[in-house]
């Protein structure tokens, strides 16, 4: 449980969304300045926007160990997340994250395997077409 800034939303085709955020306080879990959350599509799908900020609870799933939220959970807007503040502080000991790091560059770039495979491909299948061409007008 975590309250965090959004700063920047992708995909991975494999987990649907994933959002990295800019740690502010903590409840459980983390003790990072920065940590990326999964959120897959559905009825319970979370939308997080780019600079918005959240009152996140998530779980680990996977051999990864992956955070994954979703709106199901009690994850909210910070603005409409105060009474679950009030709740979480008489429960748990809030704290700031003590762990610096930066986690900018752990985004996916959008394209998972099977895509660059094709691309690959289509590629190499280009390359032989112009091979083939060269070679066919060099021995006429």
């Amino acid at each position: 449980m975590f309250e965090g800034k959004v700063i920047e939303v992708g995909r991975k085709a494999e987990v649907g969304t994933e959002v990295l955020f800019e740690v502010k306080k903590i409840w459980k879990g983390t003790t990072s300045s920065q940590i990326i959350v999964y959120t897959k599509g559905g009825d319970c799908m979370f939308r997080f926007v780019e600079g918005g900020e959240y009152l996140v609870f998530s779980t680990q799933r996977g051999s990864e160990k992956q955070l994954h939220t979703n709106s199901c959970s009690g994850t909210k807007r910070l603005d409409e997340a105060g009474a679950d503040k009030a709740a979480l502080s008489q429960i748990a000991k809030e704290s700031v994250p003590t762990k610096k790091v930066d986690l900018k560059g752990e985004m996916v770039s959008g394209l998972n395997w099977r895509q660059v495979a094709i691309i690959s491909i289509g590629l190499l299948l280009m390359i032989v077409f112009v091979i083939f061409i060269v070679r066919k007008t060099r021995k006429k």
